[in-house]
């Protein structure tokens, strides 16, 4: 029994060891066959000089696989200033050369972005896998803090990168005679003290060595990626030269000669607002407002392009005699390409000749209500805001009479239907299809009863205007709108910004435009009225200087909404419209025969109130039409319209139903169409760390 037991434990014991040298292979060969990207040394020489200068080298080898690493490396460096003395300029930094594998790279970019200064160093092919080298040379100052008895140098040697630095080091050799007297050094997160794994010698007096310990094999020192390492020496005060110092006082004198230029600049400008003062109001004006004269003169220039433009192609033609009509207008074509249409037009088609070929859900909602009136659907409500539509098939061998758009409604009504009833809610997304057919047709029909003159209106508006503002704030100082393109002439960038400007405040009318909705005019307006407070705010502009600019923007304004003008049959169109407005808003039947050329009209029959709601209901008179048949709504007379009896009890129902109904469509048009460094001292003092100090920054690959 002992002897099978021993047996047992000396075959488990074989094929554990089987097991963990397979892991173990398996390890290996990966690691053989996949590496990483890695940063393998990252070795840095800093020399200072006796004025308190820089020079840095820095000599990066790391593995490339194409996977981060492609072209090469970017470095970052801090060049924002942050020590003790008032000095308000940069860090001075000068990339002296960048070699790659032995070879310079000729063309160096850098981009700054705000305090932070980074060097693309990357070839133009892509970089072969495996090991390469990077030597990065630059001059750079401010860097030394002066304290109480010694001077230091705290240097954030390697920044923040990106990979894992396997080995690093740093060499600090100071002036010949600048004895190195105390040495510190950090690794790890920002903020860390850690100092373990740094071995820190002196080769000479003045020259300390920094570098991680080797270690016992992967289990030597290394940097994870976003930790850093700091290194610091002290050496005697004034030993070498402050840089900072020469920098404030020719700051200070230079604050002091531009004090004298403004002080004699303002004795003039006193001297010179005192005699124009003496000269009388008008000149006095002229003189602290001297682009007065220029804007008045872009003002008349803008006035006279709109007025002209609007003279040859936005001048509506005559109207003819308005008078009571008791039936919708007589269809005439006026669409694109060869086609007419017959009979009276729908009130989808009312709505958008009257909108200037604008249609909503409002439109839609009346198509609905008027095929209820000729029994081929039916309409009732489910809530308080959700109302439902049943097709109704047409009986044998009647004739079609209805319009293009009704017939389209009809018929896709039919076929989305589900359960036999579309549910008219925000949510439907039925309802956009059937819009989007109806106003296809109606496109197709009437698309050119309106001219828009849009081409005018553009170049009005971000041709003509930005010139005019141009021109207006030519005396602004625009140097700041090409900070970032020094080449580039003022008054070309101030042109873009005016062009920026125009567009915003442009935008809210075309949003609305094409949501129908004015919360959209209401929320985008904020862009266009921040941009005029953030200038304002900045002192840009006095106040006088908006007046005639604004006058620009409302005669713009203007102009563009009387560009749209009607075809001489739209107008007819229009005529006829107000003629039925005019005979749906009257009150009384003998007013009625006033208005009627023929000296009658027809009996307030239901027939009529049934084939005229869906224009009052466009017409925005549905309220003054249902009131004037709350009679008849009482009596039960109107029963047999298609419309639940409960909805069409008084008039305030039948409002109720026209406007929820009309809301529903609106808001599932809009659903669908929308639904597409520190100071401090590194020895004694508070801070420290290896985030503390001049240099760092970082980097990564390209």
């Amino acid at each position: 029994m002992q002897l099978g037991s021993a047996m047992y434990v000396k075959k488990f014991s074989r094929a554990l060891s089987h097991v963990v040298f397979a892991v173990f292979c398996l390890c290996w060969t990966a690691s053989g066959t996949v590496a990483a990207e890695v940063i393998n040394d990252f070795s840095s020489i800093v020399t200072v000089h006796k004025d308190g200068t820089m020079r840095v080298r820095e000599e990066i080898t790391f593995t490339a696989e194409g996977d981060q690493i492609k072209r090469g490396l970017y470095r970052d460096f801090p060049v924002g200033y942050s020590g003790p003395a008032a000095y308000s300029g940069k860090v001075p930094f000068k990339l002296v050369s960048v070699e790659l594998d032995g070879t310079p790279l000729n063309s160096v970019e850098t981009e700054r972005k705000g305090d932070m200064l980074r060097i693309l160093m990357r070839n133009d092919e892509l970089l072969s896998h495996g090991e390469h080298h990077f030597v990065l040379t630059y001059d750079t100052s401010l860097h030394l803090r002066f304290y109480e008895g010694h001077g230091e140098l705290n240097w954030n040697v390697t920044g923040q990168w990106a990979f894992e630095i396997l080995s690093f080091s740093c060499r600090m050799i100071l002036p010949a005679g600048v004895p190195v007297q105390k040495t510190a050094a950090w690794m790890g997160k920002a903020g860390s003290r850690a100092s373990e794994g740094i071995d820190i010698t002196k080769p000479a007096p003045n020259v300390v060595l920094f570098a991680s310990s080797e270690g016992d094999g992967m289990f030597s020192p290394r940097l994870a990626p976003n930790e850093q390492f700091t290194a610091a020496v002290s050496f005697p005060l004034g030993a070498i030269a402050d840089p900072v110092v020469p920098l404030v006082a020719k700051q200070k004198a230079e604050a002091e000669k531009y004090a004298e230029m403004r002080a004699a600049e303002k004795a003039r400008e006193a001297a010179l607002a005192k005699e124009a003062a003496e000269r009388g109001f008008i000149y006095e004006t002229l003189y602290y407002h001297p682009m007065l004269l220029p804007q008045i003169g872009v003002l008349c220039l803008v006035f006279l392009y709109f007025l002209l433009a609007w003279w040859r192609v936005g001048k509506d033609p005559a109207s003819g005699p308005v008078f009571a009509r008791f039936y919708p207008p007589q269809a005439q074509y006026m669409g694109r390409g060869p086609g007419r249409v017959s009979g009276y037009m729908s009130p989808m088609a009312v709505e958008y000749v009257r909108m200037t070929m604008h249609s909503s859900g409002r439109g839609l909602a009346a198509i609905f209500i008027g095929l209820a009136g000729r029994g081929l659907c039916s309409i009732h409500k489910i809530d308080k805001s959700t109302f439902a539509v049943r097709p109704k098939d047409r009986p044998q061998g009647t004739p079609s009479d209805l319009a293009p758009e009704e017939e389209i409604v009809y018929q896709k009504l039919t076929q989305e239907a589900s359960d036999g009833e579309l549910v008219l809610s925000p949510k439907q997304e039925s309802l956009r299809s059937i819009f989007t057919s109806a106003k296809g047709s109606l496109h197709k029909n009437y698309g050119q009863a309106w001219s828009r003159n849009g081409l005018v209106i553009f170049l009005g508006w971000f041709v003509v205007l930005p010139l005019a503002f141009t021109i207006s704030f030519a005396n602004v100082d625009a140097t700041a709108l090409t900070a970032d393109y020094p080449d580039l002439p003022p008054w070309v960038s101030l042109f873009f910004a005016c062009l920026f400007f125009c567009g915003m405040a442009v935008l809210p009318s075309f949003l609305q435009r094409m949501t129908g909705r004015w919360v959209i005019f209401a929320i985008s307006a904020v862009f266009p009225l921040s941009l005029v407070a953030a200038m304002y705010s900045e002192g840009l502009f006095d106040d006088i200087d908006w007046i005639l600019p604004v006058v620009m923007l409302v005669v713009a304004y203007v102009f563009s909404l009387l560009m749209k003008a009607p075809s001489k049959q739209c107008q007819q169109v229009l005529d006829e419209i107000a003629g039925l407005a005019l005979y749906i808003s009257a009150a009384e039947k003998n007013r009625l025969e006033m208005f009627n050329k023929e000296g009658a009209s027809p009996e307030d029959s239901p027939e009529i109130f049934k084939r005229l709601l869906p224009y009052a209901l466009v017409l925005g008179l549905e309220k003054t039409w249902c009131n004037r048949f709350a009679g008849q709504l009482a009596e039960g007379l109107l029963d047999d319209s298609g419309i639940d009896k409960d909805l069409v009890a008084n008039s305030a129902d039948w409002t109720r139903f026209a406007q929820g109904l009309a809301g529903a469509v609106a808001a599932s048009a809009v659903q669908q169409s929308s639904s597409s460094t520190s100071s401090d001292s590194a020895f004694g003092g508070s801070g420290g760390g290896s985030g503390s100090g001049s240099g760092g920054g970082g980097g990564g690959g390209l």
